[in-house]
């Protein structure tokens, strides 16, 4: 499984002990900080099967300037968004992350992903058009944190690009309550901002949500 966005860990170790010895999760976390942290805790724990990467995932590879807010570290992203606090008060920093794509990473055929968790402040469909091969090999279940039109103004794409992506691949989208989502939600969002993007032949699997969010 792959933890885009592993911030402080809280989705990371749980998804460490559900995959077991048998398995792997792949964390990746740009900020350098919280990058560390996480390496240490992981130790403290005895996890050895979590393998971790101090980068920024998006469609394209390179070096860029990430917008690291230091006091709230949740706005932090690679393109500039909203906050409710100015950039003194937010401790407003820019750092110089390498950013990579999912399929330069997972290139192997053989590679096998069951799930892929993403957080990333509006840069989600970015990282997943990055994984465009993955996720036709590997049809994993996508949960994600979604910011609808603010995000696609932010990273410079439309509503029917981030639609058409997962019709492409044939999945449907659900707010993680278990309630459809689809371009009226869109336009009319919901007070729910996490999603489950499942392949048509995984479908079923939405019962298992929490049924709210």
């Amino acid at each position: 499984v792959i933890d885009i966005g592993a911030h402080k860990g809280f989705h990371l170790f749980p998804m460490a002990d559900a995959v077991g010895m048998t398995g792997k999760v792949y964390a990746f976390e740009p900020i350098p900080k919280l990058y560390r942290k996480l390496k240490r805790q992981s130790r403290k724990l005895g996890y050895t099967n979590i393998k971790f990467f101090r980068r920024a995932l998006s469609n394209q590879k390179g070096t860029v300037t990430f917008k690291h807010f230091t006091h709230y570290p949740a706005f932090s992203g690679l393109q500039r968004r909203e906050t409710p606090f100015s950039d003194q008060e937010g401790g407003l920093e820019e750092i110089t992350v390498k950013k990579t794509s999912l399929d330069s990473i997972f290139f192997w055929p053989f590679t096998k992903v069951t799930q892929i968790k993403l957080d990333i402040e509006g840069g989600e469909l970015h990282a997943l058009l990055g994984g465009r091969k993955l996720i036709e090999r590997s049809r994993p279940v996508i949960i994600f944190e979604g910011g609808n039109a603010a995000a696609a103004k932010n990273y410079g794409y439309s509503r029917e690009d981030f639609f058409d992506f997962f019709k492409h691949y044939n999945y449907s989208i659900f707010y993680i309550s278990g309630k459809r989502f689809d371009e009226e939600g869109w336009k009319h969002p919901e007070h729910c901002w996490e999603y489950v993007a499942l392949p048509e032949e995984k479908t079923q699997l939405i019962d298992a949500f929490p049924g709210y969010c």
